[in-house]
């Protein structure tokens, strides 16, 4: 195999593993039989979750990413979906974007619908972020390609 090609094998592998360290899948189930919701993050790498009762959840809604404390670093930092619950808000997403407003707008009001009507049984919401993780991934394949062709 030659140098050139082993250089471009490296790009496409750097930028699929950016992608991969990227891209993540947010849901949100919840079951009243069970009276549960559990919300998850999940990563290629990992996956955490976090459940709460159903009679603690008081609605949703769409909530900008905590401040960092910097005025500048704060500006147009995004939106993401945060469920309500008595004990404090649980963000549905660990992300903030301004991509996807629409939509991520009809999961808060599929979770505040569920949250009002106690003869919905069970709801399932789940949010994922190819479009980020693709425009990341494209920027380290540009960068590395970059690098490749310099070298």
């Amino acid at each position: 195999m030659t140098v050139p090609r082993l250089k471009w094998i490296a790009v496409l592998l750097v930028a699929a593993t950016v992608y991969f360290l990227v891209a993540e899948v947010d849901s949100l189930s919840c079951d009243r039989g069970r009276g549960t919701c559990t919300v998850t993050h999940r990563k290629i790498y990992r996956s955490a979750s976090q459940s709460f009762r159903i009679a603690d959840m008081t609605g949703a809604e769409l909530a900008e990413l905590p401040s960092t404390g910097s005025e500048d670093a704060n500006e147009g930092r995004g939106l993401r979906v945060v469920v309500l619950t008595r004990e404090g808000p649980i963000p549905l997403m660990n992300h903030a974007t301004g991509i996807g407003v629409a939509e991520m707008e009809e999961q808060a009001a599929a979770i505040r619908g569920f949250a009002a009507d106690p003869s919905a049984q069970s709801l399932a919401v789940e949010h994922t972020n190819p479009l980020i993780a693709l425009t990341v991934a494209t920027f380290a394949f540009v960068v590395a390609g970059a690098v490749a062709l310099a070298s």
